[in-house]
């Protein structure tokens, strides 16, 4: 009796009945005549007696009980046979029950024993057919290629048989590749291996293809041999049970071929072999960056193709110079996490410890930043803020204005350190694996790509193919794309691996054929023969199938190879895949169920195996997979239970034992409650991130969060649970929403909407006033006014029904803001002061957070609005500069947006086109670093109108017409008449009075379509003007625009709109001769305006009107004190 696995190839001791390695049924014994038969044989070779307790389905031969159980399941990438007996259905007619017994009998012990001679295992025999699969539980590198070798075998073979009547045997072979779940299950106390997934019935449906004697094969299968094999395309065919037509191939004959792999991973660090010319390039450049030139060179290619090495091998050429190397690495994890890398990179640097204080924390942190000369009172509090350290010094004048521009001026400190740092030495900044760069670090990019010419620096960036053509053009960036290597230079590789172990020719050039020039490849590969060689066993790999990334299933053979070598190896880097690309000691051990000594020794097999890093000892390490594919390929081999088993224990974990975090990434904690099947918790963390990098002003960040929110609670159905956190992501997403697209947005309506029916039922006021806010926002926005006051009055009520001062504050502000928007001023005036009287920037400054601008610096900024048009100008200008100081100091970017556009509100009315420039430029960089369309386009009218102002109105009205469209383009409607009016007077700035006048007639009926009339006599002025400058000017009906819009002023009770009014009548009636008649106007204008310190354009102006016109001086002089004539240019 032979002792030979047919499964595995093990020899077993003499007298086994199974195989020692994998357990496999060694024989099947005939009970008549006891010969020896294949072990998934049905009848016997010799006799033709049917095996006893043998079944078709059994994969051993032995008998199945009922009541069967599993034993440990994977998943795994598997090559499926399937062959079928031609006309067994007209031999069973044609010949005797006992011949057709003879023949099957010779049929399926020659197929049977063919497939084990190629390593196969049979999986079911069904009466003419038999299903086989290649690739378990000992797989090899190349088990596609093995099957189809199989079955050009079988067919060879198979035909040499003969019918009772002497005609030739044929078969039809199908053959596929793919993900199953595969193992034993046992039946009784004997076990047999079971495959289930679709390939089994491709591979079924891929022989009804096939004609006599031939070979049909999937497009996963000829992706892997398609170079070894002839193969004839045979074109698409829409097969039973499969949605989308297949791609099938037939097999015509073996040919010399290498193998095809689509995917793979950065090289480690052996010796560089077949890039002289890259290394010479990138030198070339490192040179120029030396000499103060500048460069980018994006290194550009598939996965595996030496990407990583060659940065390896520059790191490694400037290794004995006195320069800098910065290395910023991209995850695949931390696409949302703003400035993952640069975080990273800093605690690298500092070598941070989760046993540092704060104050050594912060130490450190001082010292990395002093190497580039920052300065350290601006930029440690920044770095400080970026990654959660607690920073209690008081600011400096220079904090609180880096302060004023979070996001802005954090890059800035970053850019300042890094180009720092190039004064002192020479630069080299690599940036890996860009196509995972999270967008808060793109835009940090993109400034160092923009910058670097000026400075010492070579900018090496790593990127998929895919990633890397958003840079090119400039001058100093250089696109560098890999190519594969050659069959010499993939010897070289292997020769310079290998060193003095032995290696015959024929396993290099498998090797060198199966690489197909991807350096990783041939690493691998090579790597595991050299183990296996080590170990006295035969050369494999094993096959790991991934539904996350696009693995090419050689290198998961060669990968998986590594990993099955030892269980307790396997089953950590099984657990700490789970975990992440990277994980602490201290978290696997609280994870893992291993015994310690366990997890230590398979943590030593992982370092040793070069599989994974390890920084730092136990119980202190961290541990980091050699590259993603590799945690894929581990990951890969578990069950979903066995995934959402892990997942589960380690948010647990997570939540129970370590609260930093739970707090600073809980997005981290999302990812494994979802993975883990909760997905209802896996929301509420979303909820969290995303609350979290809106406080951060990460904005693309925080609606890529909040949207996985409700990808998570789309999986589980309805309750009260899940319709709270819906409601909370909805009301969530119309806060980032509004600060993004701008509050009248489309999108932003939908979900607070959709927050707001979730919340019907809802009795926390705390939790649907926010919701209110905000769509009362919206609908004043959007011009409807009347529908916001109407809401705004439900918050008071709501705020007044808890007695919550808070919530009563906000009710306050927006009844205030309403109000002065609907012209309705000593209401708006009443509700402003109600809310300014309850403010608190220390306890309110939080509230920003829940309404998206801070309350008090609303209030403030509408009350400055106010006092002008109530005929307080020098009170105006002092609550907007109270109101903007405020926002500085609180540092939160929609709030000092906020402030800067009603600060130039109040600066336009106040004529000051200087201040008004440098303002609106700062609310433009502002909006735009954090996305604020709403505030963007007001910033850049204000802009446009100063220039034009300034004497370059060209200019000016470019930005006008640019500003209105994306203004209107937010869905805003409010203050349009007043930005129409500006545009106007911008026209007639620039000669252009018909444009004006269409400006002008525009506002005019917006007026009175709106129920907005706060700028009602601002347009009239406007139109007054437009007229008086036509060619042949419309005195008259000038003259009654001024009028209307005096009697307006009046009837509002507004006497600064009523000035401004009467100035342009005045001037008017100058010049027709009517002077008496103008200083009588101008006195009872002038009665309603403060004057106490008072600094007004408009008051000055009438006092210079009243002395052309011949008043007497001394009546001028009594309404307007000379040491109140000038206006104070003193402004921040």
């Amino acid at each position: 009796m032979s002792n030979h696995c047919l499964a595995c190839g093990t020899e077993s001791p003499e007298g086994s009945s199974f195989c020692t390695h994998c357990g496999s049924a060694l024989v099947a014994v005939c009970g008549s005549c006891q010969f020896s038969n294949p072990p998934a044989s049905v009848y016997c070779g010799h006799c033709g007696t049917r095996i006893a307790g043998a079944e078709a389905g059994s994969a051993s031969g032995l008998p199945e009980a009922s009541g069967s159980r599993s034993g440990p399941l994977e998943r795994r990438q598997l090559t499926m046979l399937f062959c079928d007996l031609v006309g067994s259905t007209s031999f069973s007619k044609r010949f005797d029950p006992e011949d057709m017994r003879d023949l099957l009998s010779h049929y399926l012990g020659t197929t049977v024993e063919i497939v084990g001679r190629f390593q196969g295992h049979v999986a079911d025999c069904r009466g003419d057919s038999i299903l086989a699969f290649f690739g378990y539980p000992t797989a090899s590198e190349d088990d596609s290629e093995r099957a189809v070798r199989a079955a050009c075998t079988a067919i060879e073979e198979v035909s040499k048989l003969k019918a009772p009547d002497g005609e030739c045997l044929k078969v039809r072979i199908g053959i596929a590749t793919g993900t199953v779940v595969v193992g034993e299950v046992f039946g009784g106390h004997l076990p047999r291996l079971s495959a289930v997934g679709d390939t089994p019935n491709l591979a079924a449906r891929l022989q009804a293809l096939a004609n006599p004697g031939c070979i049909v094969i999937a497009a996963s299968t000829h992706q892997l041999v398609g170079n070894l094999f002839e193969c004839e395309d045979l074109g698409h065919h829409q097969l039973k049970g499969f949605t989308k037509p297949v791609h099938a191939w037939r097999i015509v004959g073996e040919r010399s071929a290498t193998s095809r792999f689509e995917a793979s991973h950065p090289a480690g660090f052996a010796p560089l072999v077949g890039r002289d010319e890259e290394v010479r390039l990138l030198m070339q450049r490192w040179d120029q960056a030396k000499e103060g030139d500048g460069q980018v060179v994006l290194l550009a290619g598939e996965p595996g193709i030496g990407k990583s090495r060659l940065v390896q091998a520059l790191r490694e050429k400037t290794s004995g110079e006195d320069c800098l190397r910065l290395q910023y690495y991209c995850s695949s994890r931390h696409q949302n996490s703003a400035f993952h890398p640069v975080i990273e990179l800093l605690e690298r640097a500092a070598e941070l410890s989760p046993a540092d204080s704060t104050e050594q924390k912060l130490e450190k942190l001082r010292g990395v930043f002093s190497r580039s000369g920052s300065d350290l009172t601006t930029v440690v509090p920044l770095a400080a803020g970026l990654m959660s350290i607690p920073y209690k010094e008081a600011p400096s004048s220079g904090l609180t204005r880096s302060a004023m521009r979070h996001r802005d001026d954090l890059r800035e400190a970053l850019l300042g350190h890094l180009f720092g740092l190039t004064a002192r030495w020479p630069v080299l900044a690599i940036f890996e694996d860009v196509h995972w760069i999270d967008p808060s670090s793109v835009e940090l990019l993109e400034c160092i790509i923009e910058r670097a010419h000026a400075h010492r620096i070579l900018v090496v960036i790593t990127s998929r193919p895919e990633a890397a053509s958003a840079w090119i053009g400039s001058a100093q960036v250089t696109l560098l794309a890999l190519n594969r290597l050659s069959r010499r230079q993939s010897t070289e590789i292997i020769g310079n691996l290998v060193g003095n172990s032995p290696l015959s020719d024929t396993m290099v050039k498998n090797i060198v054929a199966r690489a197909d020039g991807i350096p990783l490849f041939v690493e691998e590969l090579a790597r595991t023969i050299l183990e296996r060689a080590a170990d006295e066993e035969p050369a494999s790999g094993f096959a790991d199938p991934r539904h996350r990334l696009p693995v090419p299933a050689t290198l998961h053979d060669s990968l998986m190879a590594r990993l099955d070598r030892s269980p307790v190896m396997k089953e950590v880097a099984q657990t700490g895949s789970a975990i992440g690309r990277e994980f602490s000691y201290p978290i696997l051990a609280a994870v893992t169920s291993l015994p310690r000594d366990r997890l230590d020794e398979g943590l030593d097999l992982l370092v040793r195996s070069g599989l994974v890093f390890r920084l730092g000892m136990p119980p202190d390490a961290v541990y980091s997979f050699k590259h993603s594919l590799v945690q894929d390929a581990a990951y890969g081999t578990m069950l979903r239970g066995q995934r959402q088993s892990l997942h589960e224990r380690i948010a647990q974990v997570l939540e129970d034992r370590y609260p930093v975090i739970v707090a600073e990434e809980p997005e981290c904690l999302a990812h494994h409650c979802a993975a883990a099947g909760k997905f209802v918790p896996a929301a509420r963390y979303c909820l969290a991130a995303g609350q979290r990098a809106y406080r951060r002003s990460a904005n693309t960040e925080a609606l890529n969060h909040l949207d996985d929110g409700l990808s998570q609670l789309a999986k589980v159905p309805e309750s009260s649970a899940r319709t709270e956190i819906e409601a909370s992501l909805q009301a969530a997403r119309g806060l980032v929403l509004s600060a993004v697209m701008g509050y009248a947005h489309p999108k932003v309506e939908e979900a607070y909407e959709r927050a707001r029916n979730l919340m019907e039922s809802q009795t926390d006021t705390h939790q649907i006033f926010p919701v209110l806010f905000g769509l009362s926002e919206l609908h004043c926005v959007r011009g409807k006014i009347d529908l916001a006051v109407g809401l705004a009055g439900k918050l008071l009520s709501l705020a007044e029904s808890v007695n919550e001062p808070d919530l009563r504050m906000a009710a306050h502000t927006m009844l205030g803001t309403y109000h002065w928007y609907m012209a309705e001023n000593r209401e708006s005036e009443r509700h402003l002061t109600a809310a300014i009287e309850v403010y608190d920037p220390t306890r309110h400054a939080r509230l920003a957070e829940i309404y998206g601008h801070d309350l008090g610096v609303a209030a403030l900024s509408f009350l400055a609005l106010n006092h002008w048009v109530s005929g307080r100008p020098a009170r105006s200008l002092e609550a907007t500069e109270r109101a903007l100081a405020l926002a500085r100091r609180i540092n939160q970017p929609s709030s000092l947006c906020f402030a800067l556009v009603l600060n130039l509100s109040c600066l336009a009315l106040a004529n000051d086109a200087q201040t008004m420039l440098r303002r609106a430029e700062e609310c433009m960089t502002l909006s735009s670093d954090n996305g604020f369309a709403y505030w963007l386009s007001a910033g850049r009218i204000y802009r446009g109108w100063a220039l034009s102002r300034l004497g370059q109105p060209e200019t000016g009205i470019a930005d006008l017409e640019q500003g209105t469209k994306g203004w209107q383009a937010t869905g805003a409607d409010p203050s349009m008449t007043w930005y129409l009016a500006l545009l106007a007077d911008s026209y007639l700035c620039g000669g252009r009075v018909e444009d004006a006048m269409v400006a002008a007639r525009t506002a005019a009926e917006k007026v009175q379509q709106s129920s907005e009339r706060q700028f009602a006599v601002m347009v009239d002025c406007a139109l007054a003007k437009v007229l008086l400058a036509l060619p042949r000017p419309e005195i008259g009906e000038a003259e009654v625009c001024c009028r209307r819009a005096i009697e307006t002023a009046r009837r509002q009770g507004a006497p600064g709109w009523e000035l401004r009014a009467t100035l342009i009548l005045c001037r008017l009636l100058a010049k027709s001769g009517r002077g008496n008649e103008a200083a009588k106007l101008i006195r009872a204008a002038v009665a309603g305006i403060d004057q106490d310190n008072d600094i007004s354009v408009d008051l000055r102006a009438a006092a210079e009107m009243l002395r052309k016109i011949g008043a007497r001086a001394d009546e001028a002089d009594d309404h307007f004190p000379p040491g109140n004539a000038g206006m104070s240019s003193k402004r921040r």
